[in-house]
């Protein structure tokens, strides 16, 4: 379906005989917008003003249960996904207690939370990576046109 919907997109652009420069920088970015706007999750008033709902952000605890919530990276992390086995406050204060380190960067690679601090970051730089190919690929199309 999005495949159908780029190309009446591109035909139609095709067949406009002159477009502004105001529009052609609209139209750079609906595909974008566009794609964000099916796809990207939606939140109601409740979810958005309720602090209890927090639980969508890696490393914020559930009021509750003390959980602490953990990023999923892939498929075979949901599917492996253990609710009793993730760290809690209670253990990782226990955990940070016993460790004789200072440094808190130490800390957070010695504690429960190493595994799920590594999978955020290498998500993070995922992300981070793609943002770059993707303003690259801007600057060469911003390069070519005149």
């Amino acid at each position: 379906m999005w495949g159908v919907y780029l190309k009446v997109i591109k035909q139609h652009l095709a067949s406009q005989k002159s477009i502004s420069k105001y529009d052609q920088h609209r139209i750079r970015h609906i595909e974008d917008e566009v794609y964000l706007s099916f796809i990207y999750p939606r939140l109601d008033a409740p979810v958005s003003g309720d602090s209890k709902h927090l639980l969508k952000s890696p490393f914020v605890i559930h009021p509750k249960t003390g959980n602490v919530c953990v990023p999923f990276t892939s498929l075979a992390d949901v599917l492996a996904f253990a609710p009793s086995q993730v760290p809690t406050l209670k253990g990782l204060l226990n955990n940070l207690n016993e460790l004789d380190v200072e440094s808190l960067a130490l800390q957070i690679q010695q504690s429960q939370l190493t595994p799920y601090v590594a999978k955020f970051i290498s998500y993070v730089r995922e992300c981070q990576r793609s943002l770059s190919a993707l303003q690259r690929k801007a600057r060469a199309q911003d390069s070519l046109e005149f």
